[in-house]
């Protein structure tokens, strides 16, 4: 590959290096996207259903749920981890 062509690839895909997403990468950007525009609570609330839903059917994984929190975690800045602390503190009480 070409500079130009990997240039053009990484403005293509939002600054990102690669075109390619790993499957959590997609997974996280698909909910962002669906979150996008909502307030701080309405999102608290919703992940509190959604988790409750969860819990309820018995598809609530809590490893998968700190699997998820350590690779998040690192790309946060200090504001947004505490918000992410937060909501992982709601879903393991």
């Amino acid at each position: 590959m070409d500079f130009r062509s990997y240039d053009s690839s990484v403005k293509a895909n939002n600054g990102y290096c690669s075109a390619r997403e790993s499957g959590d990468e997609a997974a996280i950007r698909d909910i962002a996207g669906k979150y996008a525009g909502k307030s701080q609570d309405e999102m608290m609330a919703e992940v509190k259903r959604h988790a409750d839903k969860m819990k309820a059917d018995g598809s609530y994984n809590p490893a998968q749920i700190e699997e998820m929190y350590a690779k998040l975690a690192p790309m946060l800045d200090e504001g947004q981890k505490q918000k992410l602390d937060a909501v992982m503190k709601m879903l393991r009480g």
